[in-house]
């Protein structure tokens, strides 16, 4: 990785920050895309455009606060002026909201295992978990929603059941047992 790959996907060798991305590709987890280009109407729209420092993979290298609620964390932040903190509308509102300020769930899981690995405090990486632990039982039950409103109350969007979200919390639940 510190070499490069496909994509252009590199460590900065004067920060150490990772690099990525090409006109035209979606890469990380936000890959939202709109059209196909199939036809010459038909516009491909990247919703996300990540060429250059890819926030939010660094965000979670850091381990910073600026993105963590309690439902996960977020995709972009409160006071940046892209943020969108209601997932909604039509197709290019939603893609718009996907990415750039609504909550993943997912991500608490990283965020905990990292918590955990600077600061060794099982009980408080685990209270990280308590919300999404309650929202199994209030939704999709049994289950985890695929995004959150990146305002308050953090309400459940996309997908009702979302399995990385599930599977990291349950990651990081295990991981703060000890």
């Amino acid at each position: 990785m510190l070499c490069g790959t496909r994509y252009n996907i590199h460590v900065d060798p004067t920060d150490g920050l990772l690099y990525a991305g090409e006109p035209g590709v979606q890469l990380t987890w936000m890959d939202a895309k709109v059209g196909d280009g199939s036809t010459e109407l038909a516009e491909v729209w990247v919703v996300t455009p990540r060429i250059g420092k890819v926030v939010e993979v660094n965000a979670l290298w850091y381990n910073t606060l600026h993105l963590l609620t309690s439902h996960g964390l977020r995709s972009l932040a409160p006071d940046d002026p892209a943020h969108v903190g209601h997932y909604g509308g039509d197709q290019r509102q939603r893609g718009a909201a996907y990415h750039q300020g609504a909550v993943w769930g997912w991500l608490i899981g990283p965020f905990v295992s990292a918590h955990l690995r600077v600061y060794g405090d099982r009980e408080r990486a685990r209270s990280f978990l308590q919300p999404l632990i309650h929202h199994l039982a209030d939704h999709g039950v049994g289950s985890i929603s695929e995004i959150f409103d990146g305002d308050p109350p953090f309400t459940p969007r996309g997908c009702i059941a979302q399995a990385w979200s599930v599977a990291e919390v349950l990651r990081a639940w295990q991981a703060t047992m000890g």
